[in-house]
């Protein structure tokens, strides 16, 4: 049994949905966590609001003044300037600091490459090699420091059910889920103008939709024209589609076991927590190939729209003519691949099977605790 009393405790800067889906939330025996406060961090912020004139401050960097009575720091996206020891996990590259600039990747390059940090994890295969692309292409001199601190723990999801004999067949109608605050960001604009179509048709679909319909988004730069749109759409189908705004995530699990399709049709994600959600659920996923999602979502788990990518994986979205040339070719693609499901209902619950099995096999959060807690045994030692 664990020693509770002993515990060693675990600073992290801020605790939300990515600490939690990649650390701070894992069934942990000998570590347990506290949310540090940063008056740092205050400053960091204003600086930002002030354009970052003072070239002291760093977007997603911390400053250990050594007062906060913890044994190591675990952050996301977060470098530390302090000695005491730190591991950081990383969703794209680090330092993840906003304005590019030589000197300050430099610094970011010598703080992964002192002795504080202690291990450097990416989220992603995907994130790695982008993180490998920039140390070696433009830092090669600290290579030899940083190269053997990198690794790969994908985020973890628990099982939402124990087996696809918990959920009901796609027999009368397919449910079809869609998950995101950014909704156009996601593929929703072009998921509900081929639901339409499909709708008027006469096929026995059903959408739910959880999104709060930001706009403004930095891939699609979706505006209000586009969300008028959208609402249009869905007012239009009343009994075929469902739209909430935001739902506990217990909520949004219940939704996703009683639906049978997954979908991600995203222009731009770093990850793709949604489709470790649906799986969990014995939902298959329908996703585009951007970043992780190959990594994540396969044939046997899904369907796969390819997009044109550059060498890390994002779709090309540079000009307002790739943006349009990406709209159009998701929509008729993403209406193909949903006639092919509509066509073989069968295989729905064949990849679904398969989704469970890698969520239970690869995401277990009792499995990474124990690798975690290995991790942080070695940098305390």
């Amino acid at each position: 049994m664990p020693d509770t009393e002993n515990k060693k405790i675990v600073g992290t800067d801020i605790n939300q949905y990515p600490q939690k889906k990649n650390f701070s939330s894992l069934p942990f025996r000998n570590y347990e966590f506290r949310e540090i406060k940063d008056i740092y961090k205050a400053l960091n912020w204003l600086s930002f609001k002030l354009q970052k004139k003072n070239p002291l401050f760093y977007l997603n960097s911390f400053r250990d003044f050594d007062l906060n009575g913890v044994d190591l720091f675990h952050f996301f996206n977060v470098l530390s300037f302090g000695k005491k020891p730190w591991i950081t996990t990383f969703e794209s590259s680090l330092p993840r600091w906003g304005e590019v600039s030589v000197p300050k990747t430099e610094t970011g390059m010598r703080l992964l490459a002192g002795k504080s940090c202690k291990q450097i994890i990416a989220i992603s295969e995907c994130s790695l090699n982008i993180e490998k692309q920039l140390i070696q292409n433009q830092f090669p001199s600290f290579a030899d420091e940083i190269l053997p601190k990198l690794k790969i723990f994908h985020p973890v999801q628990n099982a939402s059910i124990t087996s696809m004999a918990e959920k009901n067949p796609p027999e009368d109608f397919i449910r079809f889920v869609l998950i995101g605050l950014d909704f156009f960001r996601k593929g929703g604009l072009e998921t509900l103008r081929v639901f339409d179509r499909l709708i008027v048709a006469g096929e026995a679909i059903q959408l739910v939709i959880i999104s709060r319909m930001n706009i403004g988004d930095y891939a699609t730069h979706a505006g209000n024209s586009e969300k008028e749109e959208a609402i249009k759409l869905i007012a239009k189908h009343p009994k075929h589609i469902t739209w909430h705004k935001m739902l506990p995530n217990a909520e949004v699990l219940a939704i996703l076991r009683d639906s049978h399709v997954g979908l991600l049709p995203t222009w731009a994600d770093t990850y793709g927590y949604s489709v470790l959600e649906a799986q969990s659920a014995g939902c298959a996923v329908l996703s585009t190939d951007i970043r992780a999602l190959p990594e994540i979502n396969t044939q046997e788990t899904g369907w796969i729209i390819p997009v044109r990518k550059d060498q890390f994986g994002d779709a090309i979205l540079m000009n307002d003519d790739d943006r349009k040339t990406f709209s159009i070719q998701l929509e008729n693609n993403l209406e193909i691949t949903l006639k092919s499901i509509l066509a073989d209902p069968v295989s729905i619950q064949r990849k679904g099977v398969k989704g469970l099995e890698r969520i239970k096999n690869l995401h277990s959060p009792e499995l990474r605790a124990v690798e975690m807690e290995g991790i942080y045994d070695l940098a305390l030692s």
